[in-house]
């Protein structure tokens, strides 16, 4: 774009004044006329204003790039960022809290509370959450389960705009009824105060973060904040973890002190997501499990969460497990705590052999002298021929087939050592051959067939009555069996050839 100067400007305002149904160059030419005319006092307000517009041109700033949405890119990146952040203070926090539990030798007896909660719509923007259920769990690797808390809530608000959007995520998931028709709970105010009452750390003060599934964590803080709107409480801000960076941690620690080979993140969290206890019953709430939902119940999911941390972990750190509090009632304990001993394999041995019975029983087999310092071996050694050497076959006098079968490679690997059994050189005797071998070899295909000569003297016929050619086709024919017409000739012998009769 060309810098303004003092004749554009008084062309653009004399257009809007003057030329209003006129193009920028009908414009231009009637203002240039005028423009030669005025003095340098009538063109100086004129250039004062572009001088102005070249000034706030310069001092513009620069349009920043945006990315397909039209949001600024130094605005993603700047909330992208403390996404990031928030991420590791996270992990360090958790991270803290463990290792605190390891140096007061409280591992196994430290609580940790784990949240689960079910909704039933969302906002478009999808940051509120309508909540339909809520449930919370305490355990420790030695006292597993210690309470629980569970409701189904309802909320008082109307599904309007979202109905749709409710009743399809509720059929695929918890399958509550909807609002005004929810089941539950309807003073909200209770239902927050029961979460403090629940989550309040009464040795050190303050409230104990809550732990839930990495996918679920904008859910839950979701559903608290929603609760805490009917409550008095409004300063309290509850820290919400993700469980599986707690089980990973724990389970870490864990084989730190069982002195085993912790598994990697990866590891762990494959084997929490596999939910070993996904489908017992006896874990959910009523309503579930008479609509057989249990799958989807908050009350089953934190329950199923402290079965896995307390059987993923007891048998590293040596804690008996209770049928009921660190797994299912129904489920069978696999798991023994065995001391380690010390292997008395070799000093059996020794015993076994020092006996003067064994001694001379072992000799008397062997036909050798048996000495304390040699261990025989638990099975019956073989006796070796030495210098043992394989023999070459003698065709004459063997009787098996094996034997007399002709080698098909005598250069073979398994006939190295026969440098007697090579097949002999041809002599000229061998490319002798008379005519009655090449005639009989040349008329019979193959199949062990008799030659034409033969079969012809069968039949009483002398040798100058097939001299003829058509006569010794015929035979031939009936050597061979195949090819043009020799099945019709064989079929019709008297007919064909009267001459032969």
């Amino acid at each position: 774009m060309p810098k303004p100067n003092g004749f554009m400007v008084f062309t653009m305002e004399w257009k809007q004044r003057h030329g209003h149904g006129m193009s920028i160059a009908e414009a231009t030419a009637m203002c240039g006329k005028k423009w030669e005319d005025m003095d340098e006092e009538a063109r100086k307000p004129y250039q004062t204003k572009a001088k102005k517009q070249r000034e706030t041109s310069k001092a513009k700033p620069k349009q920043e790039p945006c990315c397909n949405t039209g949001d600024p890119l130094s605005v993603l990146l700047k909330e992208k960022e403390e996404r990031e952040n928030y991420v590791q203070q996270t992990k360090r926090n958790i991270e803290s809290i463990v290792k605190k539990s390891q140096r007061s030798d409280r591992f196994t007896t430290d609580c940790y509370v784990v949240i689960a909660v079910n909704y039933f719509s969302k906002s478009l923007n999808g940051n509120i959450y309508v909540p339909a259920e809520i449930s919370l769990a305490e355990f420790s690797l030695k006292r597993g389960i210690i309470k629980t808390y569970h409701t189904h809530v309802n909320p008082g608000v109307s599904m309007y705009g979202h109905q749709y959007d409710a009743q399809l995520h509720a059929d695929e998931t918890h399958k509550l009824p909807l609002p005004p028709d929810a089941i539950g709970e309807r003073n909200l105010a209770n239902i927050y105060n029961e979460i403090l009452k629940f989550a309040e750390d009464k040795e050190n003060g303050g409230y104990r973060p809550l732990y839930v599934r990495q996918e679920h964590i904008p859910i839950a803080k979701s559903v608290v904040e929603f609760l805490q709107i009917d409550s008095d409480v409004n300063e309290i801000k509850f820290k919400i973890y993700p469980v599986q960076y707690l089980f990973y941690l724990m389970k870490e620690t864990a084989c730190k002190i069982g002195e085993l080979s912790p598994p990697s993140i990866i590891e762990s969290n494959a084997f929490f997501e596999r939910d070993y206890f996904e489908y017992h019953t006896g874990i959910s709430c009523e309503y579930h499990e008479n609509i057989d939902r249990s799958i989807h119940c908050t009350q089953s999911v934190v329950v199923r969460s402290c079965y896995m941390f307390c059987d993923y972990m007891c048998e590293d750190v040596a804690v008996d497990i209770i049928p009921g509090r660190h797994i299912p009632i129904k489920q069978k304990i696999d798991m023994k705590i065995i001391e380690p001993k010390v292997d008395n394999k070799e000093k059996s041995y020794q015993k076994l052999f020092n006996n003067e019975s064994v001694k001379k029983e072992y000799s008397s087999s062997y036909g050798r002298n048996f000495k304390n310092e040699e261990f025989p071996s638990l099975s019956m050694p073989m006796k070796k021929k030495k210098n043992f050497q394989p023999k070459p076959r003698d065709p004459e006098n063997s009787d098996s087939e094996f034997e007399t079968k002709p080698v098909m490679n005598p250069f073979g690997r398994q006939n190295n050592y026969r440098y007697d059994n090579l097949p002999p050189k041809p002599t000229l005797q061998d490319f002798d051959v008379t005519f009655s071998d090449a005639e009989s070899i040349s008329t019979v295909n193959s199949f062990n067939r008799k030659p034409w000569r033969e079969i012809a003297q069968e039949d009483g016929r002398s040798e100058s009555e097939f001299s003829t050619t058509s006569n010794r086709s015929f035979y031939e024919s009936r050597t061979r069996g195949r090819g043009r017409g020799g099945g019709r000739s064989f079929m019709s012998y008297d007919s064909d050839f009267p001459s032969l009769n």
